[in-house]
């Protein structure tokens, strides 16, 4: 799943990361979301592409990154390099049910298990003496504590709104697009879902939005 060092590796980013968009540009279409802000100014765009208003009014911000270097998962050291965590306190802490979304094809060893495990515990207690069961969620944990530079509460309270997203790129991805363009735009010629797929990547390529 790596990709090559330089301007190959860049293209494959940035298709990945517009492939991402296009999801949330069909969410706005299909009047699931209020709103997208591509590239926000200011202390809004610090480590993030684009950030997702909800209609309850909470903000969601996306990173996307389709290649790790030759790893072929996410370590917690691999996301501190990128400087995952700071950017991801701040929006999370900046406005009360603020999200943070870290989205890739590459999987995270349990990292996501441990934000997912982290929502469904009743309160931080019973996180610790029951959902930390094995090694690699122990370590993702004091990690985690670690690089938000929280105590166990903080750090709880962080990863509850924190969401690291597996989405791969591939075909079933692409042929999942297209039919939910197809609710939205109906017309009997073949094909025409995929022709309008296209059309909204080409806006997304132009920034013409």
């Amino acid at each position: 799943m790596s990709n090559e060092v330089g301007g190959r590796s860049d293209k494959s980013g940035n298709i990945y990361e517009n492939d991402i968009l296009a999801d949330k540009l069909i969410e706005l279409l299909l009047e699931r979301t209020a709103s997208i802000e591509v590239e926000p100014l200011g202390d809004e765009g610090v480590g993030v592409e684009f950030v997702v208003t909800q209609t309850n009014g909470g903000r969601e911000y996306y990173q996307c990154k389709s290649s790790n270097g030759t790893a072929s998962y996410w370590r917690p050291c691999d996301l501190q390099t990128r400087s995952i965590f700071a950017p991801a306190k701040k929006h999370i802490q900046s406005m009360e049910g603020n999200t943070y979304h870290f989205v890739s094809p590459l999987p995270y060893n349990e990292l996501d298990s441990l934000c997912e495990r982290a929502r469904t515990a009743e309160d931080l207690d019973t996180f610790v003496s029951n959902q930390l069961t094995n090694p690699a969620l122990r370590d993702w944990w004091d990690k985690c504590k670690k690089y938000f530079g929280e105590n166990d509460k903080a750090t709880f309270r962080l990863l509850r709104q924190c969401y690291f997203e597996l989405i791969p790129n591939s075909i079933e991805m692409t042929r999942r697009r297209e039919q939910l363009l197809s609710l939205i735009f109906f017309e009997e010629k073949k094909d025409y879902s995929a022709e309008m797929l296209l059309i909204l990547k080409n806006i997304i390529n132009e920034k013409k939005f």
